[in-house]
């Protein structure tokens, strides 16, 4: 039997291919940008043709009723007490009750309790323009019926008769003091309600802000700012749980001060940082933040199709499901960890490790700006996580020495166990990424370990954990280093990611430090200060690359990389020491390695 077909055979997925498992995916930006067309005019909509829909903005809801001034508007409205913009405290209005001095003896038609009635009923109104209509209602205006004065050309054409509602609703006339007492209305509103009441029929409807602003933002200044954001290379999410939002993620590097000042830098007369942040905020669905946790696609899954079951027994055998498939995953949770104490009570007979792939990382890490809009050369780290006494070896290169598919993986661990195992037995954990780790040329590869004499290894136990609930240690360890690389502003090599890789160990929490004079290059250290506890070693011994016996080296001349890759980053080197210039000059290119930058795929699968 053909060894190598029949395990290809049997690691077949049958699921469709997913996205990169790691989040260390390649930012460019699309050829035409979906972000190009935010919006579309009302003609657009009723003639029923293709509509570019605007996409949702990532800035919260705002609620403008909580504003100060909204609410000190809403105040005066009802007649409350308010402060005013300076802080000046208002009084409440409160109906001027009393006996009236006119003729017409108003007070005996409408009482001082129907006077607080109307008081309170006028404002109660919810907004100025039902008032401006109950003021337009209750005041007629009519030609005058006498003149006072044998001048014909009185500028009083008009007459107003003021009326109120008595307790039966019929409309008392009443005197424009004893009108104006009642409802604690100005003369001046009064005047402005009834302005154009002759020639009118309807009230005026408040107009106050509905005119164009003196410092509105130019269309062309808006379109500037879009443009300038959508040079910025963004990518989808592969992590199931937020593919619904339609959310872009840019450079976690990135924030929205360092991209307005960009902008600043290239526009000679930009618009402020607060217009800069709104159009961002609610003309984009952009972040900047880097997801750290991947969501289960099956456990999403099955809480959509529980939602949507139609029928109890149907729902209950999809719950039953989800349980089966959450209970294999703490089985495996189970398994690495009664492995890891088979590792720390058997040290001399089993080794327990786990090994991931960190996400990738750019090289040169500049603090200037133009980064962002060129490509950088990729770094890779790989991890490995020994369970048995907890130490983390971390393998890195750069895609100019080799590209991070299976069979790289498989030579730093091909190093590891040469240099770091000396047990017969060896269980290893890793997640179900097929580009990587569940694949046929790494299990050709450890079926090599376990037959050659050059290896002490002679069982090899590769388990998987369950797809969405694989949480290694390395993820931990990687944390670290991201954690470290803030403190590293400039990273022009990828040589000088070692050292934010040998930052990332706890120097602080260190207590006790140990140099030797046998042992020049080790540096022994504990976190206590206890004599019982076990020292751990530093080895800062540079390693020369180990050859491995009857196989060929993959790339014994290097790897190459983008043409268009190497182009930008001869662009940078301005920004980047001269010492370091020739590692870059002397990249080697490849005119059939133009479109090679497809991440890499994973095949994880869902079958368990």
């Amino acid at each position: 039997m053909d060894i190598e077909n029949e395990l290809q055979r049997l690691l077949e997925s049958d699921d469709e291919l997913s996205e990169l498992a790691d989040s260390g995916s390649e930012y460019y930006p699309s050829e035409q940008s979906e972000l190009s067309n935010l919006g579309s005019s009302p003609s657009d909509q009723e003639s029923g043709e293709n509509i570019q829909v605007k996409p949702k903005g990532r800035k919260r809801v705002k609620n403008e009723t909580t504003w100060k001034r909204n609410i000190r508007k809403d105040r005066r409205l009802k007649g409350k007490e308010y402060n005013d913009i300076k802080g000046k405290v208002v009084p409440k209005k409160q109906p001027k009750v009393g006996p009236c001095r006119c003729s017409n003896k108003c007070h005996i038609k409408i009482t001082e309790i129907r006077q607080i009635q109307i008081f309170d009923e006028f404002y109660s109104l919810d907004s100025l323009n039902m008032q401006t209509s109950y003021l337009f209602t209750m005041i007629k205006v009519c030609n005058k019926q006498r003149s006072y004065t044998q001048n014909p050309d009185s500028r009083r054409q008009k007459s107003r008769v003021y009326c109120l509602l008595d307790c039966s609703g019929s409309e008392v006339k009443v005197c424009k003091e004893f009108f104006q007492n009642t409802l604690q209305v100005s003369a001046g509103r009064i005047d402005r309600v009834l302005k154009n009441k002759g020639e009118n029929s309807t009230p005026p409807s408040d107009r106050r802000g509905k005119g164009p602003s003196a410092n509105k933002t130019s269309p062309e200044k808006i379109a500037e700012v879009k443009n300038f954001i959508e040079k910025f290379p963004a990518y989808e999410s592969h992590y199931a749980l937020h593919k619904s939002t339609n959310r872009k993620y840019m450079a976690p590097d990135l924030n929205i001060i360092k991209l307005y000042t960009l902008y600043t830098e290239q526009v000679t007369n930009p618009v402020s940082s607060f217009v800069f942040r709104k159009i961002f905020n609610e003309e984009f669905n952009l972040s900047f933040h880097p997801l750290v946790s991947d969501s289960c696609r099956k456990c999403d899954a099955y809480d959509i199709k529980i939602k949507a079951a139609e029928s109890e027994a149907h729902r209950n055998n999809l719950k039953q499901e989800l349980e089966l498939h959450q209970r294999k995953a703490i089985s495996a949770r189970t398994g690495l960890q009664s492995d890891t104490e088979l590792a720390k009570n058997n040290p001399e007979d089993v080794t327990v490790i786990t090994f991931d792939l960190m996400k990738t990382l750019p090289t040169p890490l500049l603090s200037t700006g133009i980064c962002y809009y060129k490509r950088q050369l990729w770094t890779y780290c790989f991890g490995i996580h020994n369970m048995g006494n907890g130490d983390v070896y971390m393998f890195v290169w750069d895609e100019s020495v080799a590209s991070r598919g299976p069979q790289e993986i498989g030579s730093c661990i091909l190093y590891f166990l040469k240099k770091f195992v000396s047990t017969e037995h060896l269980i290893m954990y890793s997640d179900q990424c097929g580009g990587q780790n569940h694949n046929i040329k790494l299990s050709l590869l450890c079926q090599y370990i376990v037959s050659s004499p050059e290896y002490i290894v002679k069982n090899i136990d590769h388990k998987f954990l369950v797809s969405g609930h694989s949480y290694l240690p390395c993820d931990q360890d990687f944390g670290l280093v991201e954690k470290q690389k803030k403190l590293f502003p400039n990273i022009f090599i990828p040589e000088h990611w070692n050292n934010v890789i040998l930052a990332a160990l706890e120097w602080l929490k260190i207590q006790w430090l140990r140099f030797s004079f046998e042992m020049p290059y080790k540096i022994f250290f504990k976190y206590s200060n206890n004599d019982i506890a076990q020292f751990s070693e530093l080895n800062l011994e540079k390693r020369n690359t180990t050859l491995i016996a009857n196989l060929d080296l993959l790339y014994p001349n290097g790897n190459c990389i983008n043409p268009l890759k190497k182009k930008d980053l001869l662009c940078l080197l301005d920004y980047v020491p001269p010492i370091y210039h020739e590692f870059y000059k002397s990249l080697k290119t490849n005119a059939q390695n133009i479109d090679n930058e497809i991440p890499l795929i994973d095949f994880s699968s869902d079958d368990e």
